[in-house]
């Protein structure tokens, strides 16, 4: 399951700051979040024509970020254990699908997902037991 975000971002040797994101804490794949995909890429190509090094996205793009959390299940607001709470949650609730639908695969990838998912909770636990000190 993506997560959304604002966030920074490299493309082709510039920085975009602020820009709407999606990505996978499990896999940590991340890209452009899917409602600005579009208007990023031109962005891009502005930028890379002007030889811009740093891009501030919210000054040049506008984007509504209600909507962009309304399409996004999930979306992180800086608290990290709450966030991977709700992702363990949602991927038991997709494991009693996969099982009443003897889906094997399915149960397998949750299987893993869910292990990923529970070791970045304990790795967040411990960061936040150092920090509390």
């Amino acid at each position: 399951m993506m997560v959304g975000s604002i966030g920074r971002l490299r493309r082709n040797g510039i920085v975009f700051d602020r820009v709407p994101l999606v990505y996978c804490p499990v896999c940590r794949r991340f890209d452009v979040h899917p409602l600005v995909a579009d208007a990023f890429d031109l962005l891009l190509d502005y930028a890379e024509a002007d030889g811009a090094r740093v891009v501030d996205v919210a000054e040049l793009l506008r984007y509504d970020e209600a909507a962009l959390r309304a399409a996004q299940p999930f979306w992180d607001d800086g608290d990290a254990e709450a966030l991977v709470e709700g992702l363990i949650d949602q991927a038991l609730d997709l494991l009693s699908a996969a099982r009443a639908l003897d889906d094997r695969l399915w149960r397998r990838e949750l299987h893993d997902r869910l292990r990923r998912l529970l070791e970045l909770r304990a790795r967040i636990q411990a960061e936040n037991r150092q920090a509390d000190g």
